[in-house]
């Protein structure tokens, strides 16, 4: 067993003890997270994306392409011949054109997907287990897990939350760790506060809500 874990065995075994106080009396817990930032995929597996570019996830989209490339290559041979210009330079062009017009939707396409999958939440940081302690009279303590080492912070403010008004508390004074562990200092007693977890690179919530906690007098 680490230093970290039977530190926070002790704290977990301390915080038992003062829920019996007035101070300890606050406690919370949440199974697992969510990202604010992830975006909503269709059924067909392309991005939520404006109805315009809808279709650029249909299934007919390859047949479409190649429809396209098949159109211009031909049309671009038969103007040639019309003006009887036609040689394999120009051939060669007009091949080339063709197909990076015709290759332009799966290009797109492939853009939209990887924007999705970078916006996606990676399962190993998602914060599980969250619990909130109140430590002391004006202290309280978030913990959480991951299933991989990340770094992580909280951010936390009188409810309703504002980045602007929000002060951040760094975890594990910002050590990979699997097993989390934040303080929050100064807290004031019967005002409703609102949190949000930092994990790795994104923000998690309550399924889109920020966290709440109030803590006793």
């Amino acid at each position: 067993m680490s230093r970290y874990d039977c530190f926070l065995a002790m704290t977990t075994i301390y915080n038992l003890l003062v829920q019996n106080t007035t101070a300890g009396s606050y406690y919370s817990s949440i199974q697992a997270l969510t990202a604010k930032d992830v975006q909503a995929t269709t059924q067909n597996g392309g991005a939520n994306v404006a109805p315009d570019l809808s279709f650029l996830f249909s299934p007919y989209i390859l047949y479409a392409c190649l429809a396209i490339f098949f159109t211009l290559f031909i049309g671009a041979l038969v103007v040639q011949i019309k003006n009887h210009v036609l040689d394999w330079k120009r051939a060669a062009t007009s091949l080339t054109v063709a197909l990076l017009l015709a290759l332009t939707p799966l290009t797109i396409r492939s853009l939209l997907q990887t924007t999705v999958l970078q916006s996606q939440a990676s399962p190993d940081e998602v914060p599980k287990n969250v619990t909130v302690y109140q430590i002391t009279a004006n202290t309280v303590q978030i913990s959480y897990e991951t299933d991989a080492q990340k770094t992580g912070a909280v951010r936390y403010g009188l409810a309703p939350l504002s980045e602007s008004q929000s002060l951040t508390a760094v975890a594990d004074s910002g050590a990979k760790r699997q097993k989390h562990l934040v303080i929050l200092n100064n807290i004031r007693p019967a005002v409703v506060y609102e949190y949000e977890i930092l994990s790795g690179s994104k923000w998690y919530t309550n399924k889109g809500k920020s966290m709440q906690f109030i803590i006793s007098e």
